[in-house]
């Protein structure tokens, strides 16, 4: 935090305090805000994770089985 009278003791001073002050606090509450944006995306990707698993092991079956179906026609 930025002490007062940093920049000195005039009104464009007390000015630039009081902006930085207030560009510092919108930044923090973004920042706050993106991270619970984030930690919301990240608790769910287990489910995106289990999607993708569930499609590749149903593929892999689909591929045995028609390998399997075409042996069978072969014989």
């Amino acid at each position: 935090m930025l002490p007062r009278g940093i920049f000195g003791e005039f009104a464009a001073a007390e000015g630039f305090h009081s902006a930085a002050l207030k560009a510092r606090d919108s930044h923090l509450q973004r920042s706050q805000d993106h991270h619970a944006r984030l930690t919301d995306i990240a608790s769910k990707g287990h489910i995106g994770a289990g999607v993708v698993t569930d499609t590749d092991s149903d593929a892999a079956q689909a591929i045995a089985g028609a390998s399997d179906q075409f042996e069978a026609e072969d014989a």
